[in-house]
């Protein structure tokens, strides 16, 4: 019998996770277990407060462990992030996936390391002949600078945002606005939308939609 393998999973946010583990489950089961970190595990109230973004710089957003949403200045996050890789890899695991789209520089690490963004940006233009995509995000404030990150890969780029987490209907409004465009398909740019979500997105939009966290999770399942 082959012994199942332990991979780590890393959220920019506050472990654990059970809202992207619940998709992620399926995927893993019987082949994998997994131990959960977060770039803002043990930090206070006060220092998460500290890494808000500035009007008009680059951030994330993710959750807390209580459940509520924060938004992060990404200059912030890699030397956390890092501190957490070395962690899970002193702990033995065989593989660690980034629980975030955003696109890090290659973090020190001597294990597989699966980016979703370089996932993401390697399929998406494959799978758009026409060049146009629609990229969904969870703030307004993110929507200019990814769309141009995303014209790097693609040349003709319609974003919209709608949280994963607010269930104030921007995410309703984001997919009806694609249901009369000529988009390939649409991404949800962010590892907090569920498979769920990604089912709603398609069924109001008529457009193929491709889901971040369970992309990921089947290329890394592939590696090890």
């Amino acid at each position: 019998m082959i012994k199942k393998k332990t991979i780590g999973l890393l959220t920019i946010g506050q472990s654990p996770r059970p809202d992207m583990t619940a998709d992620l489950n399926p995927i893993f089961e019987g082949k994998a277990d997994y131990i959960e970190a977060g770039a803002l595990d043990g930090l206070t109230k006060g220092q998460i407060e500290a890494m808000k973004p500035d009007p008009g710089e680059h951030f994330l957003v993710t959750r807390l462990a209580d459940g509520s949403m924060v938004s992060l200045a990404s200059r912030y996050l890699s030397d956390l992030m890092q501190h957490q890789i070395s962690l899970l890899e002193a702990e033995g695991v065989s593989a660690i996936m980034i629980l975030c789209t955003e696109a890090f520089q290659p973090f020190n690490c001597s294990i597989p390391v699966i980016y979703p963004n370089d996932v993401l940006k390697s399929l998406v233009p494959m799978a758009a002949p026409g060049g146009h995509i629609g990229v969904i995000l969870p703030e307004a404030g993110q929507m200019e600078d990814f769309a141009e990150v995303w014209k790097e890969a693609v040349p003709d780029v319609t974003a919209a945002h709608g949280s994963p987490y607010a269930g104030d209907g921007s995410l309703e409004r984001a997919a009806k606005s694609f249901a009369h465009t000529d988009v390939d398909l649409i991404v949800l740019d962010c590892m907090g939308y569920s498979s769920g979500q990604q089912k709603l997105v398609s069924e109001l939009s008529g457009k193929p939609v491709l889901l971040s966290r369970t992309l990921a999770a089947k290329v890394l399942m592939e590696l090890i």
